[in-house]
C-alpha cells in the first residue's frame, strides 16, 4: 500500500477510542486561511499503519498513541502551511500535491529552497525543538550559527501549497516519545532522517558540481513534471539563477533542439 494514495478530500472523519487529539486542537487554534485540519477515519488510519509498517519492515508498537495525534492537513492551492518565523513543531509528509519551501535572504528577496512531492517531508528542524539539541551543538563551535537557530526554535522557511495538497501531520514530540522507548520507531525516524539528509546532500552536490545549464537539464530530466506547475521565476530560483539566465538557457536549448 502506498501512503501517497491516501488523503482524498473529505469533510471530516474521526479517530476512534475516545482519545483526545491534542495536536488537532492546537493546530486548529492557529488555522491559516486555506488550510483545513481534520481527523482521520479508522479506515484511513489502517491504511497509514499498513504503509508505515511496510516501510519499517516490522510491526510498530504503541500504535494507538501515535494514531491519536495524527492530523490530516488539506491545503487549497496557494495556502500557506507555515510562515518563516512561526512556531510549528510538527513533522509533515506530503501525500498529495506539491508544497513549495521558500526562505528569504538578508536583502528580503525570497528564494525557493525545494519542492516537496508525495512521500517527502515538510518540516523546519529548528522549530521541531528536538530534545538536547542545543546542548549538543554547544559542544562544537563550528555549529554556532545552527545552534542560534535551534535556540530561537522558529521555522526558518515557509511552506506553501502550489497545488491542492494533502499532508499527514504529527507532533515531533510524539515521535521522540516513541523513539525513546521503542527501537522500531527509532529505526523509522532514523530512516526518514537519512532520506531527508540524502536529498539535501544531492541538491548541494548538484550546486557545487553542475553548471546552471546542467542543473536545468537535470531538473528537466528528473522533475520535468514540475515545469508546468511552476512559474519561470520559481524555476530559476530553485536552480539558483536569475530569471534572465533561465531565459537564455531556454533559448539556447530551443535553438540546439531545432538544429537536431
Amino acid at each position: 500500500m502506498r501512503l501517497c494514495n491516501l488523503l482524498p478530500v473529505t469533510e471530516n472523519g474521526s479517530v476512534g477510542g475516545g482519545v483526545s487529539n491534542r495536536a488537532l486542537a492546537a493546530l486548529r487554534a492557529v488555522q491559516p486561511e486555506g488550510v483545513n485540519y481534520l481527523e482521520f477515519t479508522e479506515a484511513e488510519l489502517a491504511e497509514i499503519r499498513l504503509a508505515l509498517e511496510s516501510m519499517a519492515e516490522c510491526a510498530l508498537p504503541r500504535w494507538d498513541h501515535f494514531a491519536s495525534q495524527l492530523v490530516r492537513a488539506v491545503l487549497d492551492e496557494g495556502a500557506t502551511l507555515f510562515k518563516e518565523g512561526d512556531n510549528w513543531p510538527y513533522m509533515g509528509m506530503v501525500v498529495r500535491g506539491y508544497v513549495e519551501l521558500r526562505t528569504a535572504d538578508d536583502k528580503g528577496d525570497s528564494w525557493v529552497m525545494s519542492i516537496a512531492e508525495p512521500g517527502q517531508l515538510v518540516a523546519s528542524p529548528p522549530a521541531l525543538l528536538p530534545r538536547g539539541m542545543t546542548t549538543m551543538l554547544g559542544l562544537f563551535p563550528s555549529y554556532s550559527q545552527i545552534r542560534q537557530e535551534f535556540e530561537r526554535g522558529h521555522t526558518i522557511h515557509s511552506a506553501r501549497a502550489i497545488t491542492d495538497a494533502g499532508i499527514v501531520v504529527v507532533p515531533y514530540a510524539t515521535l521522540e516519545d516513541l523513539a525513546e522507548t521503542e527501537t522500531e520507531w527509532a529505526s523509522m525516524l532514523m530512516r526518514q532522517t537519512m532520506l531527508f539528509a540524502a536529498g539535501k546532500e544531492l541538491r548541494h552536490r548538484e550546486f557545487v558540481t553542475l553548471s546552471p545549464l546542467d542543473r536545468y537539464l537535470r531538473f528537466e530530466r528528473d522533475r520535468g513534471h514540475l515545469l508546468s506547475l511552476l512559474p519561470k521565476r520559481s524555476v530559476a530560483s530553485l536552480l539558483g539563477i536569475t530569471p534572465e539566465s533561465l531565459s537564455r538557457i531556454l533559448a539556447r536549448l530551443a535553438q540546439r533542439r531545432d538544429e537536431v
